[in-house]
């Protein structure tokens, strides 16, 4: 939806339908080509995030005649930019600690202990 608002400049209206009817197109041609391969999804997520979704377009849709267009514009800015922080954190590798020789007390008893015998 941003590249539909920034490079086409579409208004907010038009690329939240524009949108929607992509991801809808997407999901259904996804849904009809797992079908084809003998994989059945489990359908009580399918069905509860349907519902869900169906009530959530039914009460956006009321709040949106509501709610000031750059509010919403920019509440879902928010949303977009933390969800991009969110996934690019969880898909970074984590950073390299330093390694467990590096401190003194590592050092000392990463040590081994030799034992004292005596020859005689």
């Amino acid at each position: 939806m941003p590249a539909l608002l920034l490079a086409f400049a579409l208004p907010m209206e038009y690329a939240a339908g524009t949108s929607l009817v992509v991801i809808t197109l997407t999901s259904a041609v996804a849904l009809a080509v797992r079908a084809g391969v003998g994989v059945a999804p489990d359908w009580g997520p399918v069905v509860v995030l349907t519902a869900v979704s169906a009530v959530g377009g039914f009460l956006g849709a009321r709040l949106a005649d509501r709610v000031d267009t750059n509010r919403l514009s920019t509440a879902f800015t928010v949303l977009v930019v933390a969800v991009a922080v969110y996934t690019a954190t969880r898909a970074l590798p984590p950073s390299p600690g330093p390694e467990p020789s590096a401190s003194p007390i590592n050092r000392h008893i990463a040590q081994p202990v030799t034992s004292r015998s005596s020859h005689v």
